[in-house]
C-alpha cells in the first residue's frame, strides 16, 4: 500500500522535474509516477548534506546517499536514487537521460512513486553555483 505522503512537488524546480519525468514515461508508453512528498523529503535532505558537503569538501561531497533504503517511507519493495549536479531542472534531466543507468531508473516501470530534492551550490564550490539533486523513487503496491 501507497503511503499516506503523496502529495505536490513544493518548488518550482521540483515541478519542471516532476513535469519531465512524467512527460518522458508517457512517451515511453510508461505509466506516469505519483509524488510522494516523503521521498521529496528524503531526497531534499539528501540534497542539502551534499550542498554542505560539496561546499566544505569539494566533489569528494557528491555522493549516492548510503542510508537512503532505510529513509524511504515503508511500505516499499524496491527503491531508485538519481544524483546530478546542473543549472536546472532541464538540464539535469537530460543529464540523466543521456546516463544509462540514470535513464534506466527514470523508465522502470516497476517503480510507482518520485520524490525530488535539489539545493544551491555556492559560487566557490568545484561545480560553481549550480544545483545539486536527488530524484528519489520507489514501488508502492
Amino acid at each position: 500500500m501507497a503511503p499516506s505522503a503523496t502529495g505536490t512537488p513544493s518548488n518550482a524546480v521540483a515541478q519542471r522535474s516532476f513535469q519531465l519525468i512524467n512527460e518522458y514515461r508517457a512517451a515511453n508508453g510508461l505509466a506516469p509516477l505519483r509524488y510522494n512528498s516523503g521521498l521529496e523529503a528524503v531526497a531534499q535532505n539528501w540534497s542539502n548534506t551534499m550542498m554542505n558537503d560539496i561546499n566544505a569538501q569539494g566533489s569528494a561531497g557528491f555522493r549516492h546517499n548510503p542510508d537512503a533504503a532505510a529513509q524511504i517511507p515503508s511500505g516499499w519493495s524496491r527503491t531508485a536514487e538519481n544524483i546530478a549536479v546542473n543549472a536546472d531542472a532541464d538540464a539535469l534531466f537530460a543529464a540523466w537521460k543521456a546516463s544509462p543507468g540514470h535513464n534506466a531508473n527514470m523508465l522502470n516501470a516497476a517503480l510507482t512513486d518520485f520524490g525530488f530534492g535539489s539545493a544551491r551550490l555556492s559560487a566557490g564550490s568545484p561545480y560553481g553555483a549550480q544545483l545539486v539533486a536527488t530524484q528519489n523513487f520507489a514501488t508502492y503496491a
